[in-house]
């Protein structure tokens, strides 16, 4: 078991801790600090085989070894009417946080609860709570266990995890949170806003050392608009701990209006207390794209670095992007970004990454992996990776240079599709983007925007089809054949724009397409077999694309036009039959051989495999691994592989509205 003991290795005090096994001997020999000891309580084995009979002491959270505290002090008095003294419940669920920094107060307040026990009712009696405002709801600790632990020095973090909850009360918090923010912010307010990540970096990316004085010094912009307290909070606190002190000249967080109680004066009042951070208050919602201007307006440092308001920053995240910025000015960088589960708030991280930020005819941004044969030129796995697009959440460039070349286009309203505009105009107008391998931060991605647009998706729509008039050139006539409703949609004045890019000296959007993104697939009739409508002439059934699972089938005619999603392109090269839609482009994917296995929509990888097609005699098309064929299934009114027909097959038969050339 594991024993609190003092430097002379008795039992009076807490000191030290050493682990004995079943024959009392010491493991390994020697004492270790509490301190230590409690932040890598995470990594003692499960159960290890001498943690047995229960005694006076208390397990950790896992039960994977007990920790002994003095005798208790003789009982206290009662406690006064109306009060209670705190409660081993309200411990119990404290328990984890030993491990989060070794905070000695956490087991001295354990040790005080020795002393009394809370006096409880008839169960569901009412106890009296403590109403506070934490994060956006009521925190609802007992008021003799929030005065103990307050005294203890505790986190407001540690407070909540301290509430004694009924499952109904605790269930309703956490599904107010997911309304209000589309995450977890249950699990997030209960964690602490300093919590040790692991360093997902390569040996090479650790292994790299800086000149700091030789670097230039940063200002971090965060928006945010009716976010969570704790992520906020997190996103300050990391990039305040991760980064040199040097480096990081001051954090502005500007409220895009928010409206929810504790983003007012308590947040004030609790931002004053961090160090470098300020807020600056929008009167109206101005949206993201011209809140993050107001920030930089009032930014004061040689580089511009720009973080969503749910972010972590990692270990040395802030230096390899300076460093590339001190090199070249005109190069914007942005850190990889690892996902923060939104559910669990788990950080996920590999070693390496070769994944770009690129985008659909749909202007859509996505990530898609470097193709094998450039992925083979790379020089070294920590070099930066030229990357068509960014995301938009998170980057840093030179501040003046950002300025420059045209900051944002305020034509746009709130967010969506800025990301594209600025990544379009810093590759062809002089610039470049890069992804930097060594730099990493973790993200929270919600499945959907918890807050509203002002007129809708049409404030998107009007934000692509300003990119599109402006940058794409003769492209933009693709982008209009797959959203063919943006046609409708009005995208205001654009002058200023084209005369920034005219300015600028800006090279065309074809010349980005050949050097920035030659691997983008470009449905121009040199590049494709057919197009249109993907008919399957027995039946009178087209393949209409989906998001997933599996393509449906609908009643069509020689005649239908082929707009959105039910415009299939045949693609030469990978032999991949795609179409466009709203989250990125899709091809028809098959990871079953066997008969009437039903084929399924995936992301277009370009890596053909599963999604490698062929043409053949018939009319037929052939799943190149599988050896076998694209068929209707009318009992299930389904697309399924089946054994290639010897003969005419009226079910194999498919065939395009536009036949450019023919693959046979």
């Amino acid at each position: 078991m594991v024993v609190l003991l003092n430097d002379n290795g008795d039992q009076s005090g807490i000191n030290a801790i050493t682990t004995k096994g079943p024959d009392g001997v010491a493991a390994g020999g020697m004492l270790q600090p509490v301190e230590e000891w409690l932040q890598g309580a995470a990594e003692l084995p499960d159960k290890p085989p001498w943690v047995g009979e229960k005694t006076a002491g208390w397990f950790d959270s896992n039960g994977d070894a007990e920790v002994k505290a003095p005798a208790p002090a003789p009982p206290a008095p009662p406690a006064p009417p109306g009060q209670h003294s705190i409660s081993e419940e309200d411990f119990a669920l404290l328990e984890q946080f030993k491990r989060d920094r070794g905070n000695m107060e956490f087991i001295k307040a354990k040790e005080r609860a020795a002393t009394g026990r809370e006096k409880r009712g008839p169960p569901g009696q009412a106890r009296k709570k403590a109403e506070a405002k934490v994060g956006g709801h009521v925190d609802t600790v007992g008021l003799a266990a929030r005065r103990q632990l307050e005294n203890a020095g505790l986190t407001r973090e540690q407070l909540l995890e301290a509430k004694v909850q009924t499952p109904e009360e605790k269930e309703k918090e956490k599904r107010e949170g997911y309304a209000r923010n589309a995450f977890n912010q249950y699990v997030s307010d209960r964690i602490s806003l300093t919590r040790k990540l692991p360093d997902p970096r390569s040996q090479g990316c650790r292994d790299e050392t800086f000149d700091i004085d030789a670097l230039p010094i940063a200002s971090l912009v965060i928006v945010f608009h009716e976010e969570a307290r704790s992520t906020l909070l997190r996103t300050v606190w990391t990039a305040l701990e991760n980064s040199p002190d040097r480096l990081l000249k001051e954090i502005i967080l500007v409220d895009d209006a928010s409206q929810q109680a504790h983003l007012q004066q308590p947040l004030t009042d609790e931002v004053a207390t961090i160090p470098k951070t300020r807020i600056v208050r929008l009167k109206e919602r101005s949206g993201l794209i011209r809140a993050r201007i107001e920030g930089a307006k009032v930014a004061t440092g040689d580089v511009l670095i720009v973080l969503d308001s749910h972010c972590e920053c990692n270990t040395g995240w802030l230096e390899p992007m300076l460093d590339r910025i001190r090199l070249d000015k005109h190069t914007v960088v942005v850190p990889v970004i690892d996902a923060v589960d939104h559910d669990t708030w788990k950080y996920l991280g590999g070693p390496e990454t070769t994944t770009r930020g690129v985008f659909s005819w749909s202007m859509v941004f996505t990530w898609l992996d470097l193709p094998y044969e450039m992925a083979q030129k790379r020089t070294s796995p920590i070099a930066p990776l030229d990357t068509p697009t960014m995301a938009g959440g998170l980057f840093a460039m030179d501040l003046k240079y950002f300025w420059d070349i045209g900051s944002y286009d305020l034509g746009m309203d709130v967010w969506g599709a800025e990301n594209l505009e600025i990544s379009f105009r810093i590759w062809t107008c002089g610039g470049r983007l890069e992804t930097i391998p060594c730099s990493r931060v973790g993200h929270v991605f919600r499945d959907h925007h918890p807050y509203k647009f002002p007129d809708g998706f049409k404030t998107i729509k009007r934000n692509t089809n300003r990119v599109a008039e402006v940058w794409l050139d003769e492209y933009k006539e693709i982008f209009y054949e797959v959203e063919p409703a943006n046609r409708n949609v009005d995208f205001g004045d654009i002058s200023d724009r084209i005369a920034l890019r005219k300015r600028l000296g800006c090279k065309s959007f074809k010349w980005y397409l050949d050097n920035v993104f030659p691997d983008m697939f470009v449905p121009l009739e040199e590049n494709v077999f057919g197009a249109g409508l993907l008919r399957n002439p027995g039946s009178g059934l087209c393949v209409q694309g989906a998001q997933s699972g599996n393509p449906r089938l609908s009643h069509c005619t020689d005649t239908q036009k082929a707009t959105g999603n039910n415009r299939y392109y045949f693609v030469k090269g990978q032999r991949e039959i795609r179409y466009e839609t709203s989250q990125g482009a899709k091809c028809i994917d098959s990871s079953q051989s066997a008969p009437m296995s039903k084929v399924e929509v995936w992301g277009c990888h370009g890596l053909k495999g599963n999604q490698e097609w062929e043409w053949i005699s018939g009319h037929r098309l052939r799943h190149v691994i599988g050896n076998v064929c694209l068929e209707i299934d009318d009992a299930s009114h389904a697309l399924v592989v089946n054994h290639c027909s010897q003969g005419a097959d009226p079910k194999q038969e498919f065939t395009f509205s536009k036949w450019v050339s023919l693959p046979f």
